[in-house]
């Protein structure tokens, strides 16, 4: 058996013990004044095998598993980035970029994604990869995102792979992407801090709107279900008080995202939170049966074209900075 096709058949393996219902995570702008710093969550019900990725400058890319019929696109990457990889190699799920933008899926059931039709293609996994690779802001990527489609992907005896996609950057920008009955629906720039899951980004805005601080006069909610989240993540970061250092920045966003994470034992605990310093260029995350905090900094990395891409164990016994 090839690797790929290992590869597939584990993938499809641990997706079929799951649904979609177990995809809570949550993504949320905590600081950006003046420090930019971001945080989400990866919420799973199995080991998703999850490995840090450094990805070099230079590489040339072409879009895997796409739909019969669709011109797959090829890029090169731009920019240096460490990212999250989760199941499969070409899999990219979250990001920082040398640039201090940020790419992350979370799951949506209501996606609906393009049909070949002139344009080029990726599919999910690698959405996250082609942002990354080639903008350094928010604006750049949005203009980007005209310039191919996103294709569905079947993964077997699981289904369809719908996800949309949070943007952020160094400025403090952000938007999030969706594909609705076929069509790319773009939100930028966000109005409130967070993003979850279901349901579709201008309901959720309707939603969540209902809440003290967010528009309505509702106390801030408790749940665990997408809207609890994305309200509470969104409140708690628009009552942070100003950072002092870039130290207590990363240590707010910490703070805020463990508001909406899910404890070991839940059906879809939190495996890993990441925090994404976008002005200092590091990288932090932590594992959910591990306390300490691991970092990269992409200042010290070395992202010049020739390097090769480096794997490294995400739920190894490790703490501090694990760049050279």
């Amino acid at each position: 058996m090839s690797r790929a096709l290992r590869s597939v058949c584990l993938l499809a393996l641990l997706l079929a013990i799951c649904t979609s219902q177990a995809w809570p995570c949550t993504d949320v702008l905590a600081t950006s004044n003046p420090w930019v710093v971001s945080a989400r969550t990866m919420d799973w019900r199995a080991n998703m095998l999850s490995k840090i990725v450094i990805r070099p400058q230079g590489i040339a890319r072409e879009a895997r598993d796409c739909p019969k019929g669709a011109q797959p696109l090829r890029w090169t990457s731009q920019y240096g980035s460490v990212t999250t990889r989760s199941f499969i190699d070409a899999s990219t799920s979250d990001g920082l970029n040398e640039r201090g933008l940020s790419a992350a899926t979370l799951w949506l059931s209501d996606s609906r994604y393009a049909q070949p039709a002139g344009k080029p293609m990726v599919t999910p996994m690698q959405w996250v990869q082609v942002f990354l690779d080639t903008c350094a802001t928010v604006q750049e990527a949005v203009a980007k995102a005209e310039e191919f489609d996103v294709g569905g992907l079947q993964i077997l005896l699981f289904g369809d792979v719908n996800v949309h996609l949070v943007l952020r950057d160094a400025t403090g920008d952000s938007a999030i992407m969706e594909y609705l009955d076929g069509k790319l629906v773009v939100h930028h720039p966000m109005p409130i801090p967070a993003a979850t899951n279901e349901p579709p980004y201008a309901e959720m805005l309707t939603k969540v709107a209902a809440y003290n601080g967010l528009g309505g006069d509702q106390p801030m909610p408790y749940g665990i279900d997408p809207v609890s989240r994305c309200a509470r993540a969104s409140l708690w970061a628009k009552r942070l008080p100003k950072a002092q250092t870039p130290t207590q920045a990363v240590a707010y966003a910490f703070d805020v995202i463990q508001t909406v994470c899910r404890p070991p034992g839940d059906r879809a605990a939190s495996i890993w939170t990441a925090v994404r310093d976008h002005t200092n260029l590091v990288f932090y995350y932590r594992t959910l049966n591990d306390p300490q905090v691991v970092s990269l900094n992409l200042k010290e990395l070395d992202f010049s074209s020739g390097q090769p891409e480096k794997v490294l164990e995400m739920h190894a016994d490790q703490a501090g900075d694990i760049g050279p």
